[in-house]
């Protein structure tokens, strides 16, 4: 029910009033992320959270959904999953990035043309530190688009993940794949 009454909150309301709804019921409900977020998120694994600001986190893990598996990576700022990447190989890899039009996950979703999970792990880091200013100044909430982000903190962070989401394709049984696959 929640979830539903969430999906209509923000298919019906301008991006102003759904965002100040959702804080004001986040700050009365006392939301913190970090308390709740294998609730939130049951299907990630081994995360790791790399610091950019102290309103700005990196996350990695790995997932195995239906729909693939592989290494993730989800940009939050304050508290708010700004970006999703989802690197799970050739015609499965896709991001999400939230605008000021799009109601729906597949009106969020990006593929992503790099056919390996490796390459996907590239690109991820190629577009947190070239386009991050386009994704954030389109995103619907105001605050969102006032953030700017210290540069070498952000190179650190991606760095970082990059090398743990690496790791898991190398360490991690549940991301290996056939032979002769594209992973590189």
């Amino acid at each position: 029910m929640a979830s539903s009454t969430y999906a209509l909150a923000r298919r019906m309301l301008p991006s102003r009033m759904f965002y100040a709804g959702r804080q004001l019921s986040r700050r009365l409900r006392k939301f913190r992320l970090h308390e709740r977020y294998t609730a939130k998120f049951p299907s990630r694994r081994d995360l790791k959270i790399f610091s950019i600001s102290p309103d700005a986190e990196l996350h990695v893990f790995w997932k195995v959904l239906p729909i693939g598996r592989g290494p993730a990576f989800s940009l939050f700022i304050h508290e708010d999953e700004v970006l999703r990447f989802d690197c799970f190989g050739e015609d499965e890899g896709h991001y999400h990035a939230h605008f000021e039009r799009g109601w729906s996950a597949a009106q969020t979703r990006m593929y992503f043309f790099e056919a390996s999970e490796s390459e996907q792990i590239d690109r991820v880091e190629f577009e947190l530190l070239n386009n991050l200013d386009y994704y954030l100044q389109r995103h619907p909430w105001a605050r969102i688009r006032a953030v700017r982000l210290d540069r070498g903190q952000l190179e650190t962070a991606c760095a970082a993940a990059g090398e743990q989401a690496r790791a898991f394709l190398q360490s991690i049984p549940e991301l290996a794949v056939p032979a002769g696959s594209l992973r590189s």
